[in-house]
């Protein structure tokens, strides 16, 4: 028995069975099933450690089904964190731990070299860059190749790459108040600019703003798919890059609960708990602060999707809103289950895409039952997955984008 998943036993026994959970857990609402719920779930982890239970191929169906979204943690009335249950059950049942299989490439691919070092992203991209724009997206696309691989579906979800990059060196910027940039892996690439527009932010509201050296991807991905270990190399890492006390700001939602959750990942490292402490998402920053200049008027009605791990794990609804509702000429519209899951979730929508693709629709429906012109998001994954399913009449920004709009 893997000893990540039996020290999270005092967790499992929280778990009371009251279901207040079910209706929160999206592929609960999508089947109904009990053992795709996370009462049923945990059931399950608990018989596996008190030696009922094998690790059957269909315990391991339904535990990697999980989201890992973290809405059951936030409507557990005894505090069940359904997270940590979840990457301890990866982390038994790793291929190369479980005596299966190796590594497909893939993932060593994916969890290995590509986000092990920014400079790896950064060739990634340059690469996806040169197939959106030489051509071969048009000839793939036009020539039916997607559909023959079955890769359309997985290539409406790539980003469209901007032609720089934002490569943390320091380069502080503005004046005031002394903060960090968290930048990591797909903020500083793909979404560049939202970045960029972020540090803007800051400085508009009188900051000055770095770009720490030597900061890395977050983690939040080898973490999710058990790889503990790795998570933890990356986030000593970070640690010594984010040197100081300044607060650190984010605009990645998964990013921001990951080093929020430095401390249980690094439990010995005293620097651990003080970096988790300083870290705000740029929502929860801003919103706590002045700016220099009054905003200029925005005329858009906006509904905001709440990403799971800035409004479940974070616990982050708030400010994002009432950033939106400063704006002279926005308008806001409430949306219909806001809690529930796009479908993202990391890799999830590559992993498990039906249930991404029916989680991805139901969402897109409830944004344009809002009658939105347009719909804002403070995680990237969920802005590329509500993109790729939604009317193209309607918008899809970061909440960094409409900000800026008022403000830079």
């Amino acid at each position: 028995m893997n000893a990540a998943l039996e020290s999270e036993y005092d967790n499992l026994l929280r778990c009371i069975r009251c279901a207040a959970c079910l209706s929160s857990c999206p592929t609960y609402v999508l089947s109904h099933k009990e053992e795709e719920g996370p009462r049923g779930r945990i059931a399950i982890m608990r018989a596996i450690v008190e030696g009922h239970l094998q690790v059957t191929p269909d315990a391991v169906e339904h535990l990697q089904s999980c989201l890992l979204c973290e809405a059951c943690s936030r409507a557990c009335p005894s505090g069940v964190e359904m997270e940590r249950l979840g990457v301890a059950f990866r982390a038994q049942t790793l291929p190369a731990s479980a005596g299966h299989r190796s590594p497909s490439l893939l993932e060593r691919f994916v969890y290995g070299w590509l986000f092990g070092e920014l400079l790896h992203v950064r060739m990634t991209a340059t690469a996806v860059r040169f197939y959106q724009r030489s051509g071969l997206r048009w000839l793939a696309r036009h020539l039916g190749v997607l559909r023959v691989l079955g890769l359309r579906d997985k290539e409406a979800l790539l980003p469209e790459i901007p032609d720089r990059f934002v490569v943390p060196e320091g380069q502080p910027s503005g004046g005031g108040e002394a903060v960090q940039l968290f930048v990591g892996c797909v903020m500083s690439t793909a979404f560049a600019g939202v970045s960029e527009r972020t540090a803007g932010l800051a400085r508009a509201f009188g900051c000055e703003v770095t770009l720490p050296p030597g900061q890395m991807c977050c983690g939040a991905l080898q973490l999710h798919a058990g790889r503990i270990d790795r998570a933890r190399e990356l986030a000593a890492a970070n640690l010594e890059a984010f040197d100081g006390q300044a607060p650190i700001v984010v605009n990645s939602a998964g990013c921001g609960a990951m080093l929020k959750h430095y401390g249980q990942l690094l439990p010995i490292e005293p620097r651990a708990t003080a970096f988790a402490a300083r870290v705000r998402d740029v929502s929860e920053f801003l919103a706590a602060r002045q700016p220099l200049q009054s905003p200029r008027e925005v005329r858009r009605t906006v509904a905001v999707q709440d990403a799971c791990h800035l409004l479940h794990a974070q616990r982050i609804g708030d400010a994002p809103r009432s950033l939106l509702s400063a704006i002279p000429g926005v308008e806001l519209r409430l949306l219909d289950e806001p809690g529930l899951c796009c479908g993202s979730a990391g890799f999830y929508n590559v992993t498990h895409s039906n249930e991404a693709a029916a989680l991805q629709a139901r969402k897109c429906d409830r944004i344009e039952e809002s009658g939105a012109d347009t719909v804002v998001t403070g995680n990237p994954g969920c802005l590329l997955q509500i993109r790729a399913g939604l009317r193209s009449d309607i918008a899809v920004m970061h909440v960094v984008d409409v900000l800026a709009e008022a403000y830079l």
